[in-house]
């Protein structure tokens, strides 16, 4: 949808738009689909952010546990 392919739909057109708009604010931006289960990390940091009570703000490096689940990620999509 992204790069013109497929119709968006109505429920995602404004989400679409948001992303188009600021693709053009890089120099250089390109999209790539990821399968469901090689984008599980994604969804691991989604429902984690859900059952916060307060916001946070990690200003290093990220926690060992979205490491280890982002290169799984990342070893499934080589595979």
């Amino acid at each position: 949808m992204l790069q013109g392919k497929r119709q968006v739909t109505t429920h995602l057109e404004v989400i679409i738009r948001d992303t188009l708009s600021f693709d053009s604010r890089f120099n250089s931006c390109s999209f790539n689909f990821v399968p469901r289960n090689c984008n599980r990390v994604a969804n691991i940091l989604a429902k984690y952010t859900i059952s916060l009570e307060t916001p946070i703000t990690w200003l290093q490096d990220f926690p060992s546990w979205v490491h280890r689940e982002a290169s799984l990620d990342f070893s499934l999509m080589q595979q």
